[in-house]
């Protein structure tokens, strides 16, 4: 799926999609929609100050993704609240911070069953 059909797809056919994509697809996608909405924030900006508060937050899980898309609005201020991409590229960002983080878990185990860490 294109980031274009992503973006305007159903929210049930946006979510059954997303939840089949990995990491790589994932970044692909936040980046296009980051590119589309123009303005002063680039990705790098934008993945600098998610991470900031995924690792400063403190709360339940639920209260996280409320949490990042805080810090999207607050990016990508000329985007009306009521389109809800920023909400698409928040579900984004996070299913691609999730992959990445039980890929590196896997590594991980992977390095303890040799009794090595890998590098």
């Amino acid at each position: 799926m294109t980031t274009a059909e992503l973006i305007t797809a159903d929210r049930m056919v946006f979510a059954a999609t997303v939840a089949e994509l990995d990491a790589r697809a994932c970044d692909r996608h936040a980046r296009d929609i980051v590119h589309r909405l123009g303005g002063p924030t680039t990705f790098e900006l934008y993945m600098t100050e998610v991470i900031h508060v995924t690792l400063e937050f403190k709360g339940a899980a639920e209260e996280r993704i409320t949490e990042l898309y805080g810090v999207t609005t607050r990016l990508f201020p000329q985007v009306p609240r009521e389109y809800d991409i920023l909400f698409r590229l928040t579900t984004l960002v996070l299913k691609m911070m999730v992959e990445r983080l039980k890929l590196l878990r896997e590594l991980r185990a992977e390095g303890d069953s040799t009794g090595r860490q890998r590098q």
